[in-house]
């Protein structure tokens, strides 16, 4: 039996205005990784990324003040380390070309913290970022 999918939701409303003209709210969904190798599952990596959402939209409000895709994509590959760091981040789907931001979102992801890992295996993990205005 293959690894079941979890689809998380979670919504970030944040104001965003470009020189006082308010301009929609940031929406950012995270669909479920898919978790490689060890025995991580995929709800314990959702909901340590969840909890970093609210960096995320920070990462947006101050790399697009103007000009940002009004929906795109991010993917990222890392791996989860047996101590519960997160490694060797890379940006394997970029949905805009605006690397400051990038690297905002993929310094984040880094400080992100998982429990360790009871069996001793580091595992490679995908998770994707999807940001919108609404």
């Amino acid at each position: 039996m293959g690894p079941s999918r979890v689809w998380l939701w979670m919504l970030v409303l944040l104001p965003l205005s470009v020189q006082g003209q308010q301009r929609g709210k940031l929406d950012i969904f995270c669909p479920a990784p898919a978790v490689y190798g060890g025995s991580r599952s995929e709800v314990e990596v959702s909901q340590a990324v969840q909890t970093k959402l609210i960096y995320f939209a920070k990462c947006y409000k101050t790399h697009f003040q103007r000009g940002a895709p009004p929906v795109f994509k991010l993917r990222f590959r890392f791996q989860a380390k047996r101590s519960g760091m997160i490694t060797n981040i890379q940006c394997i789907h970029e949905g805009t070309k605006n690397r400051a931001f990038i690297d905002c979102i993929a310094g984040i992801l880094a400080q992100t913290l998982l429990k360790p890992a009871e069996d001793g295996q580091d595992c490679t993990v995908e998770q994707s970022i999807i940001f919108r205005i609404l």
